[in-house]
């Protein structure tokens, strides 16, 4: 389990100025790459983990039964704080390689555990929005309802929530 050893204040000065040089970098790389949008989700992806906020899934899951689905980065910092907090049940963590992070003495399952366990809501521990719709439409052909399956919702507001986060102005 990935360990936070400094308040997220200190990271978001951090994170600002990595974020910053990033960006200035990203005007001078080739437009095909997309790599501002890289940074971003990359910025957003560290800040939504480390400040431990999860309004962005797009429901309240407050007291609600959840699994994580993804053991990456994301998952495990997601699983910390969610355990920490004390926000919901979290019920279950599920991933295609559980395998491996079981040799590294995480508490992970299978994926076709979803179609076994009671919760409310699958949280989908990843940034990447074209992941995170394959994620759910391979979770929904295990015939699990797309309506317990969240994905971070940050509809091409990046900039904005990294804005809230590091409290930067553009």
């Amino acid at each position: 389990m990935l360990k936070l050893k400094t308040s997220f204040d200190k990271d978001a000065e951090k994170l600002l100025s990595l974020y910053s040089f990033m960006s200035e970098y990203a005007k001078g790389v080739d437009a095909k790459y997309d790599f501002q949008r890289q940074v971003d989700d990359y910025v957003l992806g560290i800040c939504i983990m480390r400040s431990g906020d999860v309004q962005y899934f797009g429901k309240q899951i407050k007291c609600k039964r959840v699994v994580i689905y993804s053991a990456g980065t994301f998952g495990q910092q997601l699983m910390n704080r969610l355990k920490g907090t004390h926000t919901c049940d979290v019920v279950g963590w599920v991933d295609d390689d559980y395998r491996e992070y079981r040799r590294c003495c995480l508490d992970v399952d299978p994926v076709d555990r979803l179609s076994k366990d009671d919760y409310d809501y699958i949280l989908v521990a990843t940034i990447d929005t074209v992941l995170a719709n394959t994620i759910k439409k391979r979770i929904t052909d295990y015939g699990i309802c797309p309506d317990k399956i969240l994905i971070v919702n940050k509809d091409n507001e990046s900039k904005a929530l990294i804005k809230t986060y590091l409290k930067y102005d553009f």
